[in-house]
């Protein structure tokens, strides 16, 4: 389970229990317990019969620790809807998607594996809030900016991966065409 130090304790710790002139062994010892609690973090996602707080929390503090080892775990559970009240702050489209909050800590990086997986659904099976919920995730990943070198935006990255997809009339080929038209009407 979680010890609950907080990241400086366990700097804290590992720097004292290393010698001071090894740094190396320093080093080694900070990431072996940066990736012990990042596999714990991810167990309890993967727990469906864990508390949903304590899901809601380990799902955040995957995306401040932004793993990678962590986004197919977070994609797989985009959809989980926290139903319970934290004081988040500001309101967002993410705050009962945790995983989507997590993800978007990503940026670019996760815009791939969440693609991947929404072609992969039954076009019947999207509602229309699942669709949104990608929508904002990929305008967070790639944001809509006008800049001289040209950087991308959501609808270029999803219009790139519909030029590499199956013909038309395909459950994905319709998953990406309406998540291209939701991104155009949100533009406007």
């Amino acid at each position: 389970m979680y010890s609950g130090k907080a990241s400086a304790e366990l700097i804290e710790e590992a720097l004292q229990s290393a010698n001071a002139f090894d740094r190396n062994s320093a080093m080694q010892e900070l990431e072996w317990r940066r990736r012990e609690e990042i596999d714990k973090l991810i167990k309890r996602v993967k727990d469906k019969d864990a508390p949903p707080l304590s899901r809601y929390f380990a799902v955040r503090l995957l995306g401040l620790y932004r793993d990678r080892r962590a986004i197919p775990i977070l994609v797989e559970n985009l959809d989980w809807k926290y139903k319970g009240d934290v004081a988040i702050g500001a309101i967002s489209v993410f705050n009962s998607y945790p995983c989507a909050a997590a993800l978007a800590q990503f940026y670019t990086e996760c815009a791939g594996p969440v693609l991947g997986e929404f072609v992969g659904l039954r076009k019947d099976s999207i509602s229309d809030e699942m669709l949104i919920l990608r929508v904002h995730l990929l305008e967070t990943a790639y944001p809509n900016r006008v800049e001289p070198w040209g950087t991308d935006d959501a609808m270029s990255v999803v219009e790139r991966y519909m030029d590499r997809m199956a013909p038309e009339g395909t459950d994905a080929r319709a998953n990406m065409v309406r998540l291209l038209e939701k991104l155009k009407e949100r533009r406007r």
